[in-house]
């Protein structure tokens, strides 16, 4: 996952490239912005949170222009620049699939409009299968046939902290504990390097799922999680992406959780590493 408003696209462009070739055609991007809450990240990269959302479309179709164009001649409001040709060239054709991280539901109908594949975060099971539903029905009032439809929704993601061990108990110890190490991480960052401090949660909204430990979590033995994941697959979800250290956790208990999902999950689920 990019956050597209720190990247130079045409750098971009040439170092994915790379990667789809090394990769033998492989490498999904996934596209973002940048962070809705750290601006102190934009502040060192010299603009703005609102400009780096300013800059998105921009990059993003220079982006695809350098990897598609011969004698690239580009004039936009940010960027300003003329080449013969990438070297190398991407070896899918015509260009790495692209992936765009949503938020809101305005971005997930934004992306629908368009036919880009999403990838969820920071979503409980409801929110997503909610989610899923208005991009799939957006897609449809748009005029996308069947067929695309079936295969944008193929290439959709949804992202969840994952924790497997040999009991619930000792699982949410583990991963609990990382949890609250990495929110306390981010606020603390946020105290002190963003403009006017952290800002404190609207009290009169709901937690986010990214801040509950419940919501943003697939835990515990690996039937539980199996069961879980199952859930997913039942509300819509084609791709999982996971999050298996969450909050710096020991070596060993992060080894041990992938050892129990690789040996004992994905068994279950054949259709998880069709790439």
């Amino acid at each position: 996952m990019v956050e597209l408003a720190f990247h130079h696209p045409v750098r971009l462009a040439a170092q994915t490239a790379l990667l789809d070739n090394l990769s033998k055609g492989r490498l999904i991007v996934g596209l973002g912005r940048g962070s809705a809450f750290n601006h102190y990240e934009y502040i060192g990269f010299g603009i703005t949170m609102e400009e780096g959302l300013e800059r998105l479309p921009e990059a993003e179709d220079l982006l695809i222009k350098s990897w598609t164009t011969k004698d690239l001649r580009y004039d936009g409001k940010f960027w300003k620049v003329a080449f013969p040709e990438l070297r190398p060239k991407p070896l899918q054709k015509p260009h790495p699939p692209l992936v765009r991280a949503c938020i809101s539901e305005k971005s997930t109908v934004d992306m629908a409009k368009i036919g880009r594949p999403i990838l969820l975060g920071g979503v409980d099971v409801a929110v997503a299968q909610n989610r899923l539903a208005v991009y799939e029905n957006t897609m449809k009032e748009v005029g996308f046939n069947d067929n695309i439809i079936e295969d944008t929704l193929e290439q959709t993601w949804i992202s969840k902290n994952l924790f497997v061990g040999e009991s619930y108990s000792h699982a949410r110890e583990i991963a609990e504990a990382g949890f609250v190490r990495e929110r306390k991480h981010f606020r603390e960052a946020r105290e002190l390097y963003n403009p006017g401090g952290f800002t404190a949660p609207d009290p009169d909204k709901p937690i986010p799922a990214s801040e509950d430990f419940d919501k943003s979590f697939i835990i515990g033995t690996h039937s539980q999680v199996a069961d879980q994941i199952g859930e997913m697959r039942d509300i819509g979800a084609r791709n999982l992406m996971f999050k298996i250290n969450v909050g710096e956790l020991d070596t060993i208990d992060v080894q041990s959780s992938m050892r129990l999902f690789s040996q004992k999950v994905m068994p279950l689920f054949k259709d998880v590493h069709k790439r």
